[in-house]
C-alpha cells in the first residue's frame, strides 16, 4: 500500500467489514468508521499508523489497532487492503 491508494477494511479471514463497521483508534480515543459502504482513501502509512480520509473525516489509527467495534467475529481483526 502506498499513500494515494483506495482501500477496503477487511476481517482477518479475506471478507470485506460489514457495513457501518468501525475501529478502535488509540490515537485519536475512540471509535472511528470504516464501513464497507464508505470510500477510503490512503493519506499515509508508516510502520506505526495508517491515515485515511473519508466522506467522514480524517482517521489515524496504529497498526495495533485491530479490534472491530460494531460487528464483532469472535477474535476478527481487520486490516487494510488495497481495493482490487
Amino acid at each position: 500500500m502506498k499513500p494515494g491508494d483506495l482501500i477496503e477494511w477487511t476481517y482477518e479471514t479475506g471478507e470485506v467489514v460489514h457495513r457501518n463497521e468501525s475501529l478502535w483508534s488509540t490515537i485519536q480515543d475512540r471509535w472511528v468508521p470504516i464501513s464497507s459502504t464508505m470510500c477510503h482513501l490512503l493519506v499515509s502509512i508508516d510502520e506505526k499508523t495508517y491515515s485515511w480520509l473519508n466522506d467522514q473525516g480524517l482517521f489515524h489509527v496504529r497498526v495495533e489497532d485491530t479490534v472491530p467495534g460494531v460487528h464483532r467475529l469472535p477474535e476478527a481483526e481487520v486490516v487494510p487492503r488495497v481495493r482490487g
